[in-house]
């Protein structure tokens, strides 16, 4: 590798994997070979006994590709104004790649958040949810079937007949008490990172134990803290989208929670510069988003709340 690529794979590298919110949502680290070895620890619980059980899973890494294409004819004109047109294409692209990563990475925790906000259900009320399903589309059943239609879940906590004051006391409390709940289930922590959107994000900086946070200029960033809890925005999420996912961060493999593994090597400059046609510039990575411990274990680590406000 030549010392301009690997200044490049460096760049990139620290871009993509080593930024601060990816390594507080999830463990990063780099491998040496597509498949990876995870070996955790699981609890497992026998009347009053606790013991922990070593186990392990292989995660294959995918190749990823991030491109744009321009014709010669457009960097030959940047170049003549000093522009290294193919340069500046990849430290974009480079940006692109990060946030290709940081989108899966919380695709992945939604998906688990929801997982374990689906399971706190009552069985009972699962069921009402088929019923309710089969009465949405099929409204005649009200009238031959009153007696078994679904009842009504309070699947959201309503705070819109409050004062502000009041509603962001018990916004503050939901928060620290899905917090606690966490601590309940995994037996590792309480909840120490929540994920929302600005709205809800500003909402929390009214309470007066907030504490900002210097905002960086990204899609994804730290807002402030509330005690030990990190508040998150994701920008990717609506303003209307009034739900907070709240999870455990873990920072050791060896425990529940998200794991990035990726394989420096595999993060290659793709140029290709064609005289009469489109060239392409790209960047190629390895990498996977998943998670250790169990799927019980895992999901116990997160909690998802919904509000109206």
């Amino acid at each position: 590798m030549n010392t301009l690529n690997k200044d490049f794979v460096n760049f990139a590298e620290e871009k993509i994997f080593n930024n601060d919110i990816l390594k507080t949502l999830a463990v990063v680290k780099s491998v040496e070979t597509d498949d990876v070895n995870l070996e955790y620890l699981t609890l497992k619980y026998d009347n009053e006994t606790v013991s922990l059980i070593p186990e392990s899973k292989i995660l294959q890494l995918q190749q990823q590709q991030v491109s744009t294409s321009c014709t010669k004819q457009q960097i030959d004109e940047l170049s003549n104004f000093g522009i290294n047109a193919i340069a500046q294409m990849q430290s974009v692209l480079v940006q692109e790649c990060k946030e290709v990563v940081m989108k899966e990475t919380l695709k992945k925790i939604e998906e688990l958040a929801e997982a374990s906000y689906q399971s706190s259900i009552p069985i009972e009320l699962r069921k009402d949810k088929i019923r309710k399903f089969f009465y949405k589309y099929f409204p005649f059943l009200y009238y031959f079937f009153p007696q078994y239609a679904p009842t009504i879940y309070p699947e959201v906590i309503d705070l819109s007949n409050h004062s502000d004051i009041d509603k962001n006391r018990r916004l503050s409390y939901h928060i620290l008490n899905a917090s606690h709940m966490i601590a309940t289930k995994c037996r590792v922590g309480p909840g120490d990172v929540i994920i929302t959107n600005w709205n809800i994000a500003s909402m929390l900086s009214d309470l007066p134990e907030y504490v900002a946070s210097n905002i960086k200029a990204s899609s994804v960033y730290v807002a402030g803290y509330i005690g030990n809890i990190k508040v998150i925005v994701n920008g990717y999420r609506n303003w209307d989208d009034n739900s907070i996912t709240i999870l455990r961060a873990s920072l050791d493999e060896k425990k529940p929670g998200i794991v990035i593994p990726y394989k420096k090597d595999s993060i290659i400059p793709d140029t290709m510069i064609n005289e009469n046609s489109a060239s392409k510039i790209g960047v190629n990575f390895k990498y996977c988003v998943d998670y250790t411990g169990t799927y019980e274990d895992i999901t116990s680590c997160f909690n998802k709340m919904y509000f109206k406000f």
